[in-house]
């Protein structure tokens, strides 16, 4: 049976300030922001997307 999300959730299980700390990029602002808030979110997107894995 195929899982659909209604919704995602309220709130990222990790910061982009966390991952930018992780990535040794904190302190620094810029076009790579928006690069980092991806990498925040993509592992959700890709498991939503593998059919046959159990959720």
């Amino acid at each position: 049976m195929m899982s659909i999300v209604i919704s995602g959730p309220a709130v990222e299980p990790v910061t982009r300030e966390d991952m930018k700390t992780h990535l040794g990029a904190d302190g620094v602002d810029g076009p790579q922001d928006d690069l980092i808030a991806g990498l925040v979110k993509a592992p959700r997107f890709t498991e939503s997307g593998s059919p046959g894995r159990a959720r």
